[in-house]
């Protein structure tokens, strides 16, 4: 008898030890698929141009040449946003105003197909309203 209860004892234990490792198996299992959909959203953010650290600034570029009509009302626009949302959700922002005719370096390489073209880390177009708000309503939206 004393033998019967010494196997149900260990039988017992025994168990509890293979429930043990399959609760730390399912841990894990799940603690690699979070991992791995974090790994996902920070190569889909890295190939839409964005990528998510907090103190790295994103850099918010116009294309324009001095003939263009829209380029001149465009423009003062631009410069109101720049002397004035230096940080948009606590991102800085760093502002390129790029003259296609004088540096056409600085535009090769980036898809400028019209004037003013304006551009989110040299990636994402931006086609809103030509305004403060819609400037900022688009920054913000990628921070």
């Amino acid at each position: 008898m004393n033998e019967l209860a010494q196997t149900l004892t260990n039988l017992t234990l025994t168990k509890k030890i293979v429930l043990c490792f399959f609760i730390l198996f399912i841990l894990l299992l799940g603690y690699s698929f979070i991992n791995k959909k974090q790994l996902l959203q920070l190569q889909k953010n890295k190939e839409s141009g964005i990528e998510n650290y907090e103190n790295k600034p994103l850099k918010f570029s116009m294309y324009y040449v001095d003939w263009c009509k829209y380029c001149q009302s465009t423009k003062p626009e631009f410069v109101k946003l720049m002397n004035n949302y230096k940080r948009i959700n606590g991102r800085e922002i760093i502002y390129n105003k790029i003259d296609c005719e004088k540096n056409p370096k600085l535009a090769e390489g980036v898809d400028v197909d019209s004037y003013p073209t304006l551009i989110l880390n040299d990636t994402i177009k931006y086609t809103g309203e030509r305004n403060v708000k819609g400037f900022v309503e688009f920054i913000t939206s990628h921070t």
